[in-house]
């Protein structure tokens, strides 16, 4: 007989660490896999907008790419788009059919794409099938191109600030204060406007 587990998802799962955890309670035997991916926005600015055109498309795509992969891995797996909040996209679930493990998929902090609060407590209250909540590294870690772009340009910028401010100091007027107050005009506006794309897109 197959353990069916529900599995709710923060981002595409794949890799042997989601296999191994998803086959986790089943003893080697059958897995019967059920993944939902919740319409969760993609970050808190537009969860708190409460952006409505973009969760179901990029849950979709989070979800077959989910799907891709776990086929791959031998599981066999069906997927459903649920509930922006995941505990009630479990629920949802459990009331089509019942299941031998509930498993929510979320990010390290403070990488957690889940916004309401503490996930644990409420999915531990509402959700009566075993649960387990497991944490995975973020597939966008600090430190990608995008945001070392960013962090250079603002310290570029603060760089000519300081240096603007030096030479007003002194009440310098020549070519070099100039130049310094150029790159500060543009790089101002480049550095809030770099950062401010990481932020929508993350």
């Amino acid at each position: 007989m197959s353990h069916r587990v529900v599995a709710v998802i923060a981002d595409p799962i794949s890799g042997p660490e989601a296999v191994e955890q998803l086959r986790y309670a089943a003893d080697d035997g059958e897995v019967e896999l059920l993944v939902i991916a919740p319409q969760v926005e993609a970050n808190l600015l537009r969860h708190t907008l409460g952006d409505v055109d973009e969760p179901r498309r990029e849950a979709s795509e989070r979800l077959q790419a989910s799907l891709d992969s776990l086929r791959e891995a031998g599981l066999e797996a069906r997927g459903e788009i649920g509930d922006p909040d995941p505990v009630q996209a479990a629920r949802d679930a459990l009331l089509e059919a019942p299941a031998d493990e509930v498993v929510i998929f979320e990010r390290e902090a403070p990488e957690s794409r889940w916004f309401e609060g503490d996930l644990t407590a409420r999915a531990e209250e509402a959700i009566e099938p075993p649960l387990r909540i497991v944490t995975l590294a973020s597939p966008t870690a600090p430190g990608t191109p995008s945001h070392v772009a960013a962090i250079a340009v603002a310290l570029v910028n603060m760089a000519h600030v300081v240096g603007l401010l030096l030479m007003e100091s002194v009440r310098y007027r020549g070519g070099f204060a100039r130049f310094f107050r150029t790159l500060s005009l543009m790089g101002t506006p480049t550095a809030v406007l770099l950062n401010l794309i990481i932020l929508l897109s993350s």
